[in-house]
């Protein structure tokens, strides 16, 4: 195939925010299974905007290797971020794309093939409107199969911008299951509250087991302070056991309401989870109050194991410390 392009330049600088274009190649002619076939890895700052791939089966004419997820693990997470359904559904299909091949401006499945005693399959999709943001690193991968058990010939190229850099750094680490941690972040909860032993793995593939403990309190309020906020991008990432489901509750940071940590499905097989809270903010050691709102349907409360601070980049103010916890009173 022949291919021509022209480049023209519009005289100015890009913004400074900006961030360099990219495509990266992955191929293989037969994925491993149980590990995700890899989209995608950078470490650095950046958007994931789109996916073209071309998928096949492994000496079998079966379509099988469309029912696996699309896994997206951001900014050292160890639970996947973004979970999909099913590789017809990543790319805005549905039912093994049961309507014959479609092209669309943002997505579309241009060809399905029988060549040499196997199936292939071609889709796209351009992130343009709900591009994937990360901060440190992003890595995405696609599962072969339901449960990843089927080996895939898989060709796909991956768009994305990035600049090189953190845009994000770990500033604090407060563990709730430690006594000590919580004296030092000026934990205090309404209830009592009950520190459970907890052996499990987070979602995802392979399995990444892990031995730990979650406090688990009823609904209501605690209170604790994150020390070395530099801002004006935060995120507190707070670690908890998926075993009990809903756990939804509202986060106010200094005061003020920041958001809220959402519902969460029930995993009794995979009980470590992590989900992330962004908010914008140019204060320094932030007083968090996490207010937790009963289940519907139980009434059963919260769980907390570890939160961890993130902030830009920047020399961290240094942390006077709040004489006698009475901010998070």
């Amino acid at each position: 195939m022949t291919a021509s392009y022209s480049i023209r330049t519009a005289g100015v600088a890009p913004p400074r925010e900006s961030g360099l274009f990219g495509a990266a190649l992955a191929a293989a002619d037969a994925t491993p299974t149980g590990v995700d076939f890899p989209l995608l890895d950078l470490e650095g700052e950046g958007r994931f905007v789109g996916l073209f791939a071309e998928l096949g089966s492994v000496g079998t004419l079966a379509r099988t290797y469309l029912e696996g997820d699309e896994r997206v693990f951001l900014d050292d997470s160890r639970h996947p971020q973004i979970y999909g359904t099913g590789v017809e559904d990543l790319f805005g299909g549905g039912f093994s794309f049961d309507g014959g091949p479609f092209g669309l401006a943002l997505h579309g499945s241009p060809y399905h093939l029988l060549r040499g005693g196997s199936d292939l399959t071609a889709a796209y999709r351009l992130m343009l409107t709900d591009a994937v943001p990360f901060a440190r690193r992003i890595r995405a991968g696609l599962e072969g199969g339901r449960v990843g058990e089927v080996a895939m010939r898989a060709r796909t190229v991956a768009y994305y911008y990035l600049r090189r850099g953190a845009g994000l750094v770990k500033r604090d680490v407060f563990d709730v299951s430690l006594a000590g941690s919580r004296e030092d972040h000026c934990y205090g909860c309404d209830g009592a509250l009950t520190v459970k032993p907890l052996t499990s793995a987070f979602e995802g593939e392979p399995p990444s087991p892990m031995a730990g403990a979650a406090l688990h309190r009823p609904p209501g309020a605690a209170g604790f302070v994150l020390f070395g906020a530099v801002g004006p991008r935060i995120r507190i990432r707070r670690r908890f056991d998926a075993g009990q489901a809903w756990q939804r509750a509202d986060v106010y940071v200094n005061g003020r309401f920041a958001g809220a940590f959402p519902p969460s499905e029930a995993n009794p097989f995979r009980r470590w989870r992590e989900t992330d809270l962004d908010l914008v903010t140019d204060e320094g050691d932030l007083a968090v109050q996490v207010v937790a709102l009963p289940d519907p349907a139980s009434g059963a409360g919260f769980s907390e194991a570890v939160y961890e601070l993130w902030s830009s980049p920047g020399a961290a103010r240094a942390s006077p410390g709040v004489a006698g916890c009475v901010a998070t009173e």
